[in-house]
């Protein structure tokens, strides 16, 4: 399964918690998905490859998306992939953008209505069907296990069902990972 995780400054200023609190939740997702990885940020910046999120241009990406979060509302996203449906390729990596939305999954569905001439990921079938039918009705047509990380407007939204995704309000910041005991290991280490 992929990995999701984040970081949200809820401080005036952010300060080099935020930052390290970033790598190490990237770090403790390596291992959720090793094909591909992706970062976004509050800013609309979004880096994506297909390679591990701890090669030295992934390690690269994660200090530069790092270095955004800088003030109160700054965050910045991540995803680790293990791909299940769709090639290893960087088009292929997370997160998908449309029509302002940006979205990474963790999980494996079917989106009725929606296959691989659609798109090739289940991720991005998600996005399309919710696209095209709006949040309710389009995430009615998703089945199967999934947790979802989305961006919009400016906000950052999170979904769950029969998959984990777990967040935590630390006096500094907002904790995101698909692990709750990553999630633990981060503020015991702060």
């Amino acid at each position: 399964m992929c990995g999701l995780f984040g970081v949200a400054v809820t401080t005036p200023r952010a300060d080099r918690r935020h930052a390290m609190a970033l790598r190490m939740l990237a770090f403790f997702n390596k291992n959720r998905g090793t094909h591909s990885y992706g970062l976004w940020s509050a800013d609309g910046t979004i880096l994506k490859k297909a390679e591990s999120i701890q090669s030295e241009g992934g390690s690269a990406n994660l200090a530069a998306m790092a270095k955004r979060l800088r003030n109160k509302h700054d965050w910045v996203m991540g995803h680790t992939r293990q791909a299940t449906a769709g090639g290893i390729c960087d088009a292929n990596a997370h997160p998908f953008t449309l029509n302002g939305v940006t979205l990474a999954h963790n999980g494996v569905v079917c989106v009725e209505g929606y296959d691989d001439k659609d798109h090739p990921v289940d991720s991005g079938r998600i996005l399309h069907a919710v696209g095209d039918h709006g949040w309710v009705d389009g995430m009615a047509k998703v089945s199967g296990s999934c947790g979802l990380i989305v961006t919009a407007d400016k906000g950052v939204y999170l979904y769950r069902h029969n998959q984990s995704l777990h967040f935590s309000v630390a006096p500094w910041g907002i904790l995101i990972s698909s692990d709750l005991d990553h999630i633990k290991h981060v503020q015991y280490m702060m």
